[in-house]
């Protein structure tokens, strides 16, 4: 031979093939009755408990008993299925809970819009039309005054005299001088003044010295008679008494301050002071006009320059200011004026005309500096807002910049006028007033919230502030979908055997649940897990049974 080696190794195999084959058949065939005898015991339990809903202790171990007698460890499993039937329920969101509360709500929620106005600031500080303001003075009136003659019609009277009338009496110094009888011729002449030695004529109430001038009366009795031949006539004739020359210095009739004669002064003494200018109105520290218009005793009249104390220093309206005159007589008269005194104006970049100090130093424009100019939302800058129901914009620190005319600018935070309504839920554009301006602001209104006791969350009310209820608690109960949900509940031999053997002995099963019931051999000893690994066909579990069913139901087996 070519190889004494191989041929010994094939006398081996050919030996062991001999021997092992039949125990391989062997051993087959018994995996074969013990498989018929496991499927036999397992179907007649399981029909049992089918039949009768449930399985005890006794029962399972009578089955276990039988199953010794094959001589093998067996995996027994068992799988109880329930199928429960129960309506589906869900949890809503939280939003739809709030879009349902939403939708079912009853309430009103409407927007009243309602105008607003605010005033431009009403400054005081009137400029009075320059018109009406004094265009003359003192010195041009009086340069143009015309005076006007006496009445030509006028008589002096006593009142146009300083003094009092002269009439001779008994206290004026006088010189009785008789009278001698003459004959016409001598009646009708003359004789010499006593006292100056002037000649005198006769027959005159009134006589005057031809030398001195003096005026003097002298009495004569009353002739009775036939004068015109003799003086005296033993028939009767004429008789005359003697007459008086007087001496006192004074012509009667005449107008004297003691022993001086006077003159009339009528055309001297006023009667009747009219201011030229009554009513006036001037700048601050300029000067009135102080004329006025005089009539006199005698009639005439002029224009005069009178005096006075006021002044214009300050600005004031309708005051009566006195005027004063002394005449020729020395008597003083008096007359009012109305002023108003004004302060001087000026005209600003903007086109207002006011007022300067009265010291004539500008204050700057009071309407500049009240009216304003713009008026803008400050904050929120973004000019949109969101607030809660019931809150007002002065709550939600809304604060607008009014910018003056002087460039002067000023934030408000309250005074402004709105017409915001707070009871309104939603975006409104809301109006703002101040000062005579206005702008607006966009305001989105939220409903008012609540915290809710139980989660601790807030949520929101109605819009008429009534309670809907917490939607996040409400979101937490489920609600039936209208449909029923079939599942499947799974117990296994820990919990059946938890019942058997730890509970009341028995494990009870529903109408139409399903039992599977599993039997498998435990691992082979090792030579004949060896010997399988030379005999493909020996399995190191060659027991497996499967069998089940509905409870009280129809059998179904499955394998």
């Amino acid at each position: 031979m070519d190889n004494p080696l191989k041929l010994v190794v094939d006398i081996i195999l050919a030996i062991i093939i001999i021997l092992l084959f039949p125990l391989f058949y062997i051993e087959q065939k018994q995996d074969v009755i013990i498989q018929t005898i496991v499927e036999m015991e397992t179907e007649k339990l399981v029909q049992e408990v089918r039949r009768k809903g449930y399985i005890n202790r006794n029962m399972y171990e009578d089955y276990l008993e039988i199953l010794s007698v094959t001589g093998m460890l067996y995996d027994i499993e068992l799988e109880h299925k329930h199928t429960s039937f129960e309506p589906e329920y869900r949890f809503r969101t939280e939003q739809e809970v709030i879009e349902e509360q939403n939708n079912t709500y009853k309430g009103t929620n409407e927007y009243h819009y309602r105008p607003i106005s605010t005033d431009i600031p009403h400054i005081e500080d009137p400029i009075e039309n320059s018109g009406e303001l004094n265009t003359e003075t003192n010195e041009s009136i009086l340069e143009g005054a015309i005076k006007t003659p006496a009445d030509a019609n006028h008589v002096h009277t006593d009142i146009c005299y300083d003094g009092e009338k002269h009439f001779h009496n008994s206290s004026c110094d006088r010189t009785y001088h008789p009278v001698k009888k003459r004959t016409v011729k001598e009646r009708n002449s003359s004789e010499n003044h006593s006292g100056c030695g002037g000649t005198l004529h006769f027959y005159s109430y009134v006589n005057e010295c031809t030398k001195c001038g003096a005026y003097f009366q002298y009495s004569q009795t009353t002739c009775s008679g036939n004068c015109d031949t003799f003086a005296y006539s033993s028939s009767g004739g004429c008789s005359c008494s003697g007459y008086y020359t007087y001496s006192c210095g004074k012509t009667e009739g005449r107008y004297y301050n003691g022993d001086t004669e006077v003159s009339p002064h009528c055309h001297l003494k006023v009667i009747n002071i009219t201011p030229t200018h009554p009513i006036q109105k001037v700048y601050i520290s300029e000067s009135f006009i102080t004329t006025a218009t005089v009539t006199y005793q005698d009639g005439s009249t002029d224009i005069i320059l009178c005096n006075t104390n006021d002044t214009s220093d300050s600005v004031v309206s309708d005051k009566t200011v006195k005027l004063r005159y002394t005449d020729g007589t020395g008597a003083t008269m008096s007359t009012s004026i109305v002023v108003t005194v004004i302060p001087r104006n000026k005209t600003c970049p903007n086109g207002h005309v006011y007022n300067m100090n009265s010291d004539n130093t500008d204050p700057g424009c009071p309407f500049c500096r009240g009216y304003l100019e713009s008026l803008i939302i400050s904050h929120p800058s973004s000019k949109r807002l969101t607030i809660y129901k019931g809150t007002t914009l002065q709550e939600n620190d809304v604060i607008l910049l009014a910018t003056y005319m002087d460039g002067r600018k000023e934030y408000i935070s309250t005074g402004y006028l709105d017409n915001l309504d707070k009871d309104y839920v939603g975006t409104q554009t809301v109006t703002l007033s101040y000062k005579g301006l206005y702008t607006t602001l966009q305001v989105i209104t939220k409903r008012n919230i609540r915290l809710c006791s139980v989660c601790n969350r807030y949520y929101e009310l109605y819009p008429d502030d009534t309670d809907p209820g917490c939607p996040y608690c409400e979101a937490r109960t489920p609600i039936f979908t209208g449909r029923i949900l079939e599942y499947d509940d799974k117990y296994y031999r820990a919990d059946i055997f938890e019942k058997i053997y730890e509970g009341n002995g028995n494990y009870y099963f529903s109408h139409r649940d399903y039992l599977t019931m599993t039997v498998t051999n435990r691992k082979k000893e090792w030579g004949e897990r060896y010997l399988g690994s030379i005999f493909g066909g020996i399995r190191d579990r060659c027991i497996h049974v499967v069998n089940g069913g509905y409870i009280r139901e129809e059998i179904h087996k499955l394998r």
